[in-house]
């Protein structure tokens, strides 16, 4: 991706955008767990951009009833994913509490030896407990969810650094 298209991007708005068409979507076998919350389900959306990059990981990536992720279900989100978090190749979760605990834990500990440590940024605890890496940018779009849920998502928003405060909306005559 080039940097023109890169600085044109805002990749917290794109996957906040894409969980919560996914999550409304509840006929698509995709949300096979029916997750509760935007940020539970945004590392399972995350996982399917990741699955569809990794192919070695494809076969283990399965739901209880053994079908694989139908990627193509969600090929228009993972796109945008795929635009907005650069590295969503590097994270693996666990998608069912059926695979073994050590298979599951071989597959994180080969995603990280397969990765540059430059990439791995921080890591999240997904909803079986485990510790995965996680791009950075991901991160940020997953404490911008959290913030809106919090209390101080009330108080009045700061001016975006990219628009002068002469065009801030309360500014104009």
């Amino acid at each position: 991706m080039s940097d023109d298209m890169d600085n044109d991007l805002d990749p917290a708005a794109d996957i906040i955008r894409c969980t919560r068409a996914l999550r409304s979507h509840r006929r698509n076998d995709y949300e096979h767990r029916a997750c509760g919350s935007d940020e539970m389900l945004l590392p399972h959306v995350l996982q399917a951009f990741g699955t569809h990059e990794c192919r070695s990981f494809q076969d283990d990536m399965r739901y209880d009833d053994k079908r694989r992720l139908p990627l193509t279900e969600c090929s228009r989100l993972i796109h945008i994913i795929c635009a907005a978090v650069h590295h969503a190749q590097t994270i693996t979760l666990r998608q069912s509490q059926r695979i073994a605990p050590e298979r599951d834990q071989a597959h994180i500990e080969k995603s990280r030896a397969d990765l540059p440590d430059t990439k791995i940024h921080t890591t999240l605890v997904d909803t079986q407990g485990e510790n995965v890496p996680i791009d950075r940018r991901a991160r940020e779009a997953i404490d911008l969810l959290k913030l809106q849920r919090s209390p101080a998502a009330a108080a009045p928003a700061r001016i975006p650094e990219r628009i002068p405060q002469s065009r801030a909306v309360w500014d104009i005559p």
